[in-house]
């Protein structure tokens, strides 16, 4: 065989790092990778948000064909007779049902990697996973059709069901993949246990099962990594967390086998969901009380539920916009990044940049290249030739975006880029969104471009323009617009407690005092 490519099955906090490290050491003439994490490499080298979408809602579609074809050319590029990379994301965008894109003679070996489900879930507890609807997709979109394993019955025990629903998926995918390629022959199925192969013997045999070169001088392991899991959960949301493990019962891989047997694939997209008799998940739990991630309380004293729930289904027609007004450097990459992290589905891909203390701009690339390609960037005046035809594009573009953060579970979706303040009037004509106007004194403006060494336009200069546009276009047309100072934003958490309430979102306490840690730039 000309090369052989090393892929994963797993969920994620499963021991993929010692798995890359140990190949790394061990595996002769290799290439090896952990996960493609650059901005770049999103919808390149990793499936981006709209990959995931795609295959975890409708199979192999064109789009997903396209992914594997421009990847699997570039994996095949790369140096060394083993490509290696235990990334979590491949199997979830379609990987094993795109391996024949690969020539004949390529072999591959699909690890099945798996720590125990308690422990799995319970670091992705923790961690807070799930919390926030807007990234869910990292893992498996909670409200995903095309899946072995319905989410509705665990979704209803908030974030800890469904983070015990995804953990169950991948492992019954795992079971459901391991039946679709037995008869694959260049395709080698390896089941593995993170606890068997932390030893020298236990690797030596995982190794030796893999079947890659190894290098001569004998096995050597890499240190332990993660150690404990992080910990920012109460007492209580952990009891809790215990009590809905304790409920549910079964064997999720011979779900996944059943599904194959009963005729069911991944490859075609949703089916009506088979019976499942090795899964057992109650009804309700009336006798165990969910806790809120706030440890608020009501009047009586009982711990209530948190207001938004993760994974909650929702109508497209539901979700409600908010676009973020400013200029470049002004503060609406904070604004916007927090009410994201609050929740508010922020539309990627984004803009990333160069600035080392905001590489995330949290501007939509769709939205970008549609106001550029209407108003010039640098000179911010309108471009010569035909730019009418926004509000359809914009139409079109939001309709998909609600689906999007509909299915992501969120209430609320944001938007931002500097020269949308061309744009007020289609915006309010298309979708009528709650509008903030971030705001900041110019020569601090100016003081943020000359730190990132940028054009004068993304400074005082194109600030002055962009301001004037702004308010000249509110107040002219009758908009209504919350005006927030940047600098007293970041300074009084009391405010971001009033914006959140202005553009009608109910997070957790905890939440809050998350997104604004990020806000602050705390750990």
């Amino acid at each position: 065989m000309s090369k052989t490519l090393v892929f994963t099955i797993t969920t994620g906090r499963s021991g993929t790092v010692f798995l890359t490290e140990l190949l790394a050491r061990n595996v002769s003439n290799a290439r090896v990778y952990h996960e493609h994490q650059q901005w770049w490499s999103h919808g390149v080298d990793t499936p981006d948000h709209s990959d995931m979408m795609h295959f975890n809602n409708a199979g192999v579609t064109r789009k997903i064909r396209t992914f594997w074809a421009r990847k699997f050319e570039r994996v095949l590029a790369e140096p060394g007779e083993v490509y290696v990379e235990p990334s979590h994301y491949l199997a979830k965008a379609g990987l094993v049902e795109n391996l024949d894109l690969l020539p004949s003679d390529v072999g591959v070996k699909i690890v099945f990697l798996k720590r125990d489900i308690r422990k799995t879930g319970l670091s992705l507890f923790n961690l807070r996973e799930f919390e926030n609807p807007a990234s869910a997709w990292v893992w498996l979109p909670p409200a995903s059709q095309n899946c072995i394993i319905p989410s509705k019955k665990f979704r209803q025990f908030g974030r800890a069901g469904t983070i015990l629903w995804y953990v169950s998926e991948m492992r019954a995918r795992g079971g459901y993949y391991r039946e679709y390629i037995a008869n694959n022959h260049s395709c080698d199925f390896v089941d593995i246990n993170l606890e068997d192969f932390r030893d020298e013997d236990g690797a030596q045999r995982f190794l030796e099962r893999l079947g890659v070169p190894t290098k001569p001088e004998g096995i050597t392991l890499p240190p332990p990594r993660n150690g404990r899991d992080s910990v920012s959960t109460t007492e209580q949301e952990r009891q809790y967390y215990e009590e809905v493990y304790r409920r549910i019962s079964g064997d999720p891989e011979t779900v996944g086998k059943q599904f194959f047997e009963a005729g069911r694939t991944l490859t075609t997209g949703p089916v009506p969901a088979p019976k499942v008799d090795s899964l057992v998940i109650p009804d309700s739990m009336a006798a165990t009380q969910r806790p809120s991630a706030s440890r608020d309380e009501d009047k009586s004293g009982q711990v209530s539920a948190p207001a938004t729930q993760s994974g909650a289904v929702r109508s497209p027609d539901d979700v409600r916009p908010i676009v973020v007004l400013g200029s470049w450097s002004s503060g609406t990459t904070a604004v916007t990044g927090y009410l994201a992290r609050l929740g508010a589905y922020s539309c990627p891909p984004h803009v990333q940049t160069k600035d080392p203390r905001t590489p995330n701009s949290h501007e939509p690339t769709g939205l970008r290249d549609a106001v550029l390609s209407r108003v010039d960037q640098f000179s911010l005046k309108a471009k010569e030739g035909d730019t009418s035809g926004f509000r359809e594009w914009l139409h079109e573009w939001l309709q998909e975006q609600k689906r999007y953060a509909a299915e992501a579970g969120c209430s609320h979706l944001i938007m931002k880029h500097p020269v949308s303040a061309f744009f007020i009037a289609d915006l309010q004509a298309v979708c009528e969104p709650t509008f903030l106007v971030v705001t900041r004194p110019f020569e601090a403006i100016e003081r943020s471009r000359q730190r990132r060494g940028w054009h004068p336009v993304y400074g005082q200069a194109g600030a002055k323009v962009i301001y004037q546009t702004i308010f000249g276009k509110v107040v002219n047309q009758d908009i209504n617009a919350l005006s927030v100072s940047f600098d007293r934003f970041r300074a009084d958490p009391t405010l971001g407690g009033r914006l959140h309430t202005w553009v009608g979102m109910d997070p957790s306490a905890h939440t809050v005092d998350a997104a604004l840690a990020w806000v602050r730039g705390e750990p």
